[in-house]
């Protein structure tokens, strides 16, 4: 007895340990470096502060409408009042990996009735690449699904379906307005469970499907509704699709941060402890998110790279689908080994935390160094004039595992300067922002804000981006590359360590 408290006491306070450490990276992190949060501040500015800015209004407009890609928009637009535009973003992005381990967690408990060992594999996953490239509807409406299909599992009985189908309307229109893959991620799993309960008592395979489609059609009431009335996207928008070796190889970078052998040996770990928890007989599969895997994994494999003007469609899928790989498999409670009972499990959930808390741990440290990096970029900003005609340009490489992720950093100068920002998106269907002048917009569609110093494939290089400027673009910010770079007919007028700001010389 006083052995099997203390155990009991470990498995009961590592969830509890590890939601905590998964705060420490964005708690630490004097600013968050995420590839895109950049640009998401700077068009949430214009949604904030658009309407009372001549500045802003100069270069932006933009206009609600309803699009499945709305849900740190809307909380912005609720907070940013009592907050403040920076801090709001910088609360509500710090949340989201706490809450997307808590979802891990919960779903596990309502699929086995507890906290299982490999559920504790899972928590690394919310700093997986998704989040690293600050896709944050995504990766906010991944934990809102995750928690929806939790409450879903525990509701799931004959008895209540009525009430739980009536309840899950609305949440499910919720869920599809934060970010329609999300949607689709609960839909899939949701229906993975579903079925597999009703298989369990339904004479036929036809007879389960028909009756979990009666149950699941409601719930795509909402989402019907917003793509009638909603905004569409372009039809012409560029298909790009990767090819199946690189959706292998894709695998390996699910972890990808900052230390390339250290971040493919836990993408290997967690490959190696789905291929061993989904063979071992230790452990039960839990039908249902079993075959919500095996989709997701379809899924991953016929979704293209690049759709309706969205990168990275297919690999965003990649770590929750290692997620429901992890979570549904289950040790089994009647082991038979000669060790005594209980014991391998201890040893296999002490294993699941060592390895969780070293992977949050080497993200903390991580972001306190990037940072750092980014603060020191930023110190440039200040030098801005207000509304100023402003091209940001990334040093970019060649290089496949690049840890920089300040491409997009011109979106603060939008923020806090209310200067034009050469990176934003503008994609009808999934963004709000208008940008006003065709022209600047047609030209940073040509010369991307990431280039390359010397030749890197058909990519316009920075000197020939430089050269090609339009005349109305007075200042020019370059970060990465040799500091202080000489530019031909532009001036100096502060450098923080490898940024750098110009003036066009007239």
């Amino acid at each position: 007895m006083t052995k099997a408290m203390p155990i009991r006491t470990s498995r009961a306070l590592a969830p509890l340990l590890l939601v905590l450490l998964s705060a420490c990276p964005v708690l630490f992190a004097p600013v968050l470096p995420l590839l895109d949060l950049g640009g998401h501040l700077g068009h949430l500015a214009v949604q904030v502060d658009g309407g009372r800015s001549p500045e802003l209004a100069r270069w932006y407009g933009f206009s609600w409408a309803l699009v499945p890609n709305l849900g740190v928009d809307l909380l912005v637009q609720t907070l940013a009042p009592w907050l403040g535009l920076e801090p709001a973003v910088r609360l509500l992005v710090s949340l989201i990996p706490p809450l997307q381990v808590a979802a891990w967690f919960a779903l596990s408990k309502s699929v086995h009735g507890r906290i299982t060992p490999l559920a504790l594999l899972a928590a690394p996953l919310a700093y997986a690449l998704p989040y690293q490239m600050g896709f944050l509807n995504f990766s906010l409406g991944v934990a809102v699904a995750l928690m929806l299909l939790a409450l879903w599992v525990r509701l799931d009985c004959p008895e209540g379906r009525t009430a739980q189908v009536l309840a899950f309307v609305p949440l499910a229109f919720l869920l599809w307005v934060c970010h329609l893959s999300a949607f689709g991620i609960f839909g899939i799993a949701a229906f993975s469970v579903t079925f597999m309960h009703q298989r369990a008592t339904a004479p036929s395979a036809p007879v389960a499907l028909a009756r979990t489609l009666a149950i699941l059609l409601p719930l795509l009431s909402g989402p019907a509704a917003g793509f009638a009335f909603g905004t569409q996207g372009d039809p012409h928008e560029q298909t790009l699709w990767r090819p199946l070796v690189q959706k292998g190889f894709a695998l390996a970078k699910i972890l990808r941060d900052l230390w390339q052998p250290w971040d493919v040996a836990g993408a290997l770990a967690l490959i190696g402890a789905v291929a061993w928890a989904w063979r071992s007989p230790r452990c039960r599969l839990d039908p249902g998110l079993a075959l919500a895997t095996v989709l997701l994994f379809f899924a991953y494999l016929l979704l293209p790279d690049m759709l309706q003007g969205f990168s990275d469609t297919d690999t965003r899928l990649l770590p929750t689908l290692v997620g429901f790989a992890l979570i549904a498999p289950a040790p089994r409670r009647d082991d038979n080994a000669r060790q005594a009972p209980g014991r391998w499990l201890a040893h296999l959930t002490l294993a699941a935390l060592l390895f969780s808390a070293m992977r949050l741990a080497g993200n903390t440290v991580s972001y306190v160094i990037l940072g750092r990096q980014f603060d020191r970029a930023l110190a440039v900003v200040d030098a801005v004039p207000r509304g100023a005609a402003l091209a940001t340009l990334f040093i970019d490489t060649c290089e496949r595992w690049n840890p920089d992720r300040r491409a997009h950093l011109g979106g603060y100068a939008l923020a806090r300067r209310h200067a034009y920002d050469s990176g934003q998106w503008a994609i009808p269907g999934g963004h709000l922002l208008q940008i006003r002048d065709a022209a600047l917009n047609r030209f940073f569609a040509r010369y991307d804000v990431r280039t390359p110093l010397g030749a890197c494939g058909q990519r316009p290089t920075a000197s020939q981006t430089i050269a090609a400027l339009p005349a109305k673009i007075d200042r020019l910010w370059i970060i990465g590359g040799p500091p202080r770079l000489a530019v031909a007919g532009w001036g100096l007028v502060r450098a923080s360590g490898d940024s750098t700001l110009y003036r066009r010389i007239r």
